[in-house]
């Protein structure tokens, strides 16, 4: 059994959590892409995006811990884009 499976052999499930500070950026960065590039373009990079955030559900190690002191461990995810 990996560290990533419960006693039964289902995936654990995690919260993924985001600030509301990570929220608001995030439809600023949508709002941004869509005026430069398209709005098809900018739904693209936020589905990739929700996506690549709900790995995270049953990969929280997935990204390296994030520098800083936190009360709790803090993981980043740099996320580019589709491609």
């Amino acid at each position: 059994m990996s560290s990533n499976e419960s006693s039964s052999g289902n995936p654990v499930q995690y919260a993924v959590r985001l600030r509301e500070r990570a929220i608001r950026d995030i439809d600023a960065a949508y709002v941004r892409f869509a005026e430069i590039v398209s709005e098809v373009a900018a739904n693209e990079w936020r589905n990739e995006l929700v996506q690549a955030l709900a790995t995270l559900a049953t990969l929280r190690r997935r990204y390296p811990v994030a520098p800083g002191r936190f009360r709790q461990e803090v993981r980043q995810m740099v996320y580019s884009g589709p491609g």
